[in-house]
């Protein structure tokens, strides 16, 4: 229960399911470690008493699912819910033959590699569970072609903003959010924002990574580099949410990506590729954003050049855009878990 997305969504669902329907909860964690977020008192946390070895993986594999299978015999719960590519199939097999509906959650890009023994093990291990959820259309495309699995159903995550309810008057700022690794090409967006030049306009970036430095450097020497910002990893990125007017995202290569969502829901304008997967879900193009196809970088430039001029253009897509994040409250996506658990559908 660290800090990452997957465990910010199980810690969401936890505290809905808990809260909005009749279930008693058991959070079940795999590995004993500090718990990122917080989990209500009336969720039942259930960890092992020893830690994880690494001289000793094969043994602590052998310990934790036999503690798995333990627990869940002993607290004979309807269903089972896990989550992660590099857990699903863990689960299944630990708890072969108990008689639980088990649901899995892959939460992972279409055709991502987990090493070829999960590359494997996945596809045919999945096949046993009672259902399969999806993040996106097209990860339940590639998982259905794996699987033949015919009950997947695509629910995406919970989206919510914390944005302070004073006004506040949004600047002419195009805002980047995320982690600087390879498939998220922020270079892109330096190289995009000065071809434009527009000197009105500023460009926000939030977050690091191991590209934080070429990308800072590859902004330096820019002609823009006077408008070109770095704000490093935050706690309050609804402030800057909240002043920006344009979401622009550079990423080729998604799960589900949250941060576009969350941008959405803020009121921004947004552009991004249509990349493999997750944007198509969320970016109705020409109507709430922009979609680009990946590498069509002069397209690219030139819608996110009429975005900073044309200010009927980004109230309309942040209206629309934060209507369509509406389907994504917690409420909602609590409830479309609730009601796949409860489904007739068969598995295979």
């Amino acid at each position: 229960m660290g800090a990452g997305g997957m465990e910010r969504v199980m810690s969401q669902l936890a505290s809905y399911f808990v809260q909005f329907s009749n279930y008693q909860v058991y959070l079940i964690i795999l590995t004993k470690q500090q718990k990122f977020y917080s989990i209500p008192d009336n969720v039942t946390i259930i960890e092992p008493e020893f830690n994880y070895r690494g001289n000793a993986r094969l043994i602590f594999t052998f310990r934790i699912m036999y503690f798995l299978r333990r627990k869940v015999k002993s607290l004979k719960p309807d269903y089972v819910l896990s989550f992660g590519g590099k857990y699903n199939s863990f689960v299944i097999l630990s708890l072969f033959k108990v008689r639980t509906r088990i649901f899995i959650s892959d939460r992972s890009q279409p055709g991502i590699s987990y090493g070829l023994f999960l590359d494997y093990i996945n596809p045919l291990v999945y096949k046993f569970s009672h259902g399969i959820v999806a993040q996106t259309i097209q990860a339940k495309c590639a998982l259905y072609k794996v699987t033949r699995h015919r009950n997947i159903k695509v629910i995406g995550n919970p989206i919510s903003v914390e944005v302070n309810k004073s006004s506040v008057e949004r600047e002419n700022i195009i805002l980047n959010v995320g982690r600087f690794i390879s498939s998220k090409h922020q270079e892109l967006l330096v190289d995009f924002f000065d071809e434009i030049d527009n000197k009105d306009w500023k460009l926000y970036f939030i977050g690091d990574g191991p590209k934080f430095d070429a990308v800072k450097e590859r902004a330096q020497g820019a002609r823009s580099s006077d408008r070109i910002f770095f704000i490093g990893k935050i706690s309050n990125v609804a402030e800057y949410y909240q002043k920006a007017k344009i979401f622009a995202f550079t990423s080729v290569s998604e799960g589900f990506p949250n941060v576009l969502g969350e941008a959405m829901g803020a009121g921004l304008a947004c552009i991004s590729f249509d990349c493999l997967a997750g944007p198509a879900d969320l970016i109705d193009n020409n109507t709430n954003g922009f979609l680009v196809p990946i590498n069509a970088h002069t397209e690219y430039i030139s819608k996110l050049q009429l975005l900073m001029e044309d200010e009927s253009l980004i109230k309309k897509f942040s209206y629309n855009g934060k209507k369509k994040i509406e389907h994504y409250d917690l409420d909602k996506i609590g409830q479309s878990f609730l009601d796949f658990f409860n489904s007739d559908e068969n598995i295979n």
